[in-house]
């Protein structure tokens, strides 16, 4: 259903682009002095501008992603690993919520100062077409009388 509903609100977004771009082809073709087209607000372009609307969609999020937020748990109860843990209690969120452990791990693990060797592929030769016709016509040439 909510699928539905946002490909409702993106047609009727596509349809109100539609109704506005007669106006501006029309402006667009109608110029006379063409020497305004190198000399445009273009220039100034930058990759990473910051939006400040959506182009598309008319609204804050779409109803799905709402939707897998809302479903989204909070993170794991670590005090119930406690039990298994030799350091007691709270040992288990102290060492699994400090980022140093993990870069600890990583760095005890050598995954840093070696890098895995790569698998070579056994490569094919290919014979250029060229090649290819030239050795049709020696093999027809030896076949003839």
């Amino acid at each position: 259903m909510a699928t539905a509903a946002r490909g409702h609100g993106l047609m009727l977004r596509v349809q109100q682009l539609e109704a506005e771009f007669p106006s501006i082809e029309k402006t667009f073709f109608t110029q006379t002095n063409n020497s305004s087209f190198p000399c445009n607000d273009g220039i100034d372009w930058h990759a990473n501008i910051q939006m400040d609307q959506n182009l598309i969609t008319q609204g804050d999020m779409p109803r799905f992603i709402v939707d897998s937020y809302e479903e989204c748990r909070g993170p794991p109860h670590l005090f119930t690993l406690d039990k298994f843990d030799v350091a007691g209690a709270g040992a288990c969120l102290k060492r699994y919520s400090d980022p140093s452990f993990f870069k600890v791990v990583l760095a005890s693990s050598g995954m840093l100062e070696t890098e895995l060797p790569r698998e070579k592929k056994a490569r094919k030769t290919k014979i250029p077409e060229t090649s290819k016709a030239h050795r049709d016509d020696d093999d027809g040439a030896e076949s003839r009388p």
